[in-house]
């Protein structure tokens, strides 16, 4: 099962053609839609948790919490997933850092594309936007505060209308960059949730055109390894296969597979997967 972002499911669900010799599992085939993408393991998890009762997301802010439907997410039931033989969970951390709102973990590109983007629709200058995400990963609460303040004024002044919602997430939500230990504990978490053994796979922000890997932030790929260390795991990286065969399997943004690269990233997650 394929937990991360677009570089690892949209592969494995090439693996698809190649179901005589492994069988693919993920949520996309349980509800005929597609899988939903997390950026982080404790964003799965807490999804997890919201299917089998124990947490309770308001349904407005479902949409906030993985880029699935909200008609996909209310079909999944817990029971199916949790019933599943599940013998490799495949898992890519693409961020460290973690967006908090009250008591639930939010999506950042989820953040990004629902609100963000549509302030800047909206007609929000830039700057006033880019300042207030700055201060959102600074973790500095006066910065952040001014720069909900100067939002917010924006706002005000142009007559832009926000719902409840909105405004709270805006004014509450608050960046946390995770831990190894907590990465640890989530991945963890996981793999005992469904009893599966764990494969890790690094997460490249996007390639040089030479086709060298770049990360973010700089220390994210070494404490992957740490963290893979730790948990006495390999971790792949699909840097392997752009260095072997260049970034004409990327597309032009360098950093998502085109159609040539998506067999050559699924032969090597099959591969990986074989390895162990």
């Amino acid at each position: 099962m394929p937990l991360g972002g677009c570089t690892l499911i949209d592969p494995v669900a090439e693996l698809e053609k190649l179901n005589e010799i492994f069988n693919i599992f993920s949520i996309q085939h349980e509800v005929n839609s597609s899988s939903p993408l997390f950026q982080t393991p404790s964003l799965f998890f807490q999804f997890m948790k919201n299917l089998d009762g124990k947490l309770s997301i308001p349904h407005e802010l479902l949409a906030y919490c993985n880029n699935s439907p909200l008609a996909t997410q209310e079909r999944i039931k817990f029971g199916d997933l949790k019933n599943k033989k599940i013998d490799y969970i495949l898992i890519q951390v693409t961020t460290p850092y973690s967006l908090i709102y009250k008591e639930y973990e939010i999506d950042i590109v989820q953040f990004d594309s629902l609100l963000l983007s549509k302030l800047q629709e909206g007609g929000v200058p830039n700057h006033i936007l880019q300042a207030y995400r700055k201060n959102l990963f600074s973790g500095d609460i006066e910065k952040i505060e001014n720069s909900y303040k100067n939002l917010i004024e924006y706002l005000s002044l142009e007559k832009i209308l926000l719902n409840s919602l909105e405004k709270s997430i805006l004014k509450l939500a608050r960046v946390k960059k995770l831990s190894n230990q907590e990465i640890i504990d989530s991945i963890t978490q996981i793999a005992e949730y469904f009893g599966s053994r764990t494969l890790l796979f690094h997460h490249n922000f996007m390639y040089m055109p030479d086709g060298r890997a770049i990360c973010w932030p700089g220390s994210f790929k070494a404490d992957m390894e740490g963290i893979a260390r730790e948990m006495d795991l390999r971790i792949y990286d699909f840097a392997e296969i752009v260095k072997k065969h260049g970034v004409k399997i990327l597309d032009p943004n360098l950093k998502n597979w085109n159609t040539n690269g998506l067999k050559v990233a699924s032969e090597f997650i099959l591969e990986c997967i074989r390895q162990n």
